[in-house]
């Protein structure tokens, strides 16, 4: 199943998972993806001229959460970035996670 991925202005990530019960008789997928995408952006005006991919969803990195031996799990999933068409881990940004909030 195809996801729409956006990238917001500050390099994070909104990806967009159609229900797949939702698509229609004959609709192609990519007719599918299109369709839920722009309910979703007149749901949510924000989406609205951000860029777009649309990816395999197993093509998305499969970690969100890495252990953390200083305390809570890092969420990787705030490290996601669009490069190049892909998305991927952004390692400098989880470095930038497991050191906390700048004091």
């Amino acid at each position: 199943m195809r996801v729409r991925v956006y990238a917001r202005p500050d390099g994070t990530l909104r990806v967009n998972y159609p229900t797949p019960s939702h698509q229609r008789v004959g609709e192609s997928e990519s007719a599918f993806v299109a369709r839920i995408a722009t309910e979703a952006e007149s749901r949510d005006p924000t989406l609205q001229g951000l860029a777009w991919v649309d990816v395999e969803q197993p093509d998305l990195p499969r970690e969100r959460l890495r252990p953390n031996p200083s305390g809570r799990p890092l969420n990787v999933r705030a490290a996601w970035r669009l490069v190049g068409g892909r998305v991927v881990v952004d390692e400098s940004k989880v470095r930038e996670i497991a050191r906390g909030p700048l004091q």
